[in-house]
């Protein structure tokens, strides 16, 4: 989609020739209260809408390394501001700089399918938490999503529990999918790096607490309909930085 990306440049109103090495930087979910952006004007925001419908298109088609950047302006469009507006910005830099990045894509074998999703605690202005997932045969992201949680919670561990609820159809979709397709799934693995939310997910009300018992029941039948029956397993997987 190379040629897409070019478009996507062209047609931002401002002519960026500089680059940035990443799509956003650590502030990217910041929306200060005490220092809020100009509204964009109408014909600005309508550009805003554009570009983000663009870049939607492109991350979801070509480029994973975008959604994390791109669901936080899906969140924006109904009311950007100036600080939105250099957000996005940023992003067309970063595009600029990688117009000829490829998603590569190579595959061990068909039988092992793994997962790695994770939850961000309180990240967005109204303290909801901010799921990532992806998938991956071998080398690159086969599958990956990146949204806004719906709720708000008290912890890391019940974010974490709720971004594995999340990610569940789209696990168990594509364990279906590739068992259609005639191979036989022998693993489905989902690394998380939170030892509470594996117990949790795995024993169900067997490892809840006072802190996590007002779970809504919804969130261990991660257990019950998936873990149980060997449909998938948790695998802890500690981060880089622990």
């Amino acid at each position: 989609m190379i040629k897409y990306i070019y478009k996507v440049i062209k047609d931002f109103p401002e002519i960026v020739t500089t680059k940035s090495t990443t799509p956003a930087s650590d502030h990217l979910f910041d929306i200060s209260e005490n220092d809020p952006g100009k509204l964009l004007p109408e014909e600005q925001a309508q550009d805003f809408h554009h570009s983000v419908a663009q870049l939607l298109f492109l991350c979801i088609h070509a480029r994973p390394d975008l959604k994390t950047a791109v669901s936080f302006f899906t969140t924006r469009v109904k009311g950007p501001d100036e600080h939105d507006w250099g957000k996005l910005k940023r992003v067309i830099k970063y595009l600029v700089g990688t117009k000829h990045l490829k998603l590569t894509l190579t595959v061990n074998n068909m039988n092992t399918i793994r997962w790695w999703v994770d939850a961000s605690f309180g990240t967005h202005w109204d303290s909801k938490g901010h799921i990532g997932a992806m998938m991956s045969f071998g080398k690159g992201a086969a599958m990956s999503l990146s949204k806004k949680q719906k709720l708000n919670v008290r912890s890391s561990t019940k974010s974490k529990l709720i971004g594995i609820d999340d990610a569940i159809p789209s696990i168990m979709w594509l364990m279906y999918f590739i068992k259609a397709q005639g191979y036989d799934v022998t693993h489905n693995i989902l690394y998380q790096d939170n030892k509470s939310t594996i117990l949790i997910a795995t024993n169900g009300r067997m490892s809840s607490s006072k802190q996590t018992k007002h779970i809504h029941h919804q969130y261990f039948l991660v257990n019950i309909d998936e873990v149980a029956r060997g449909a998938m397993c948790i695998v802890l997987q500690r981060n880089h930085n622990d």
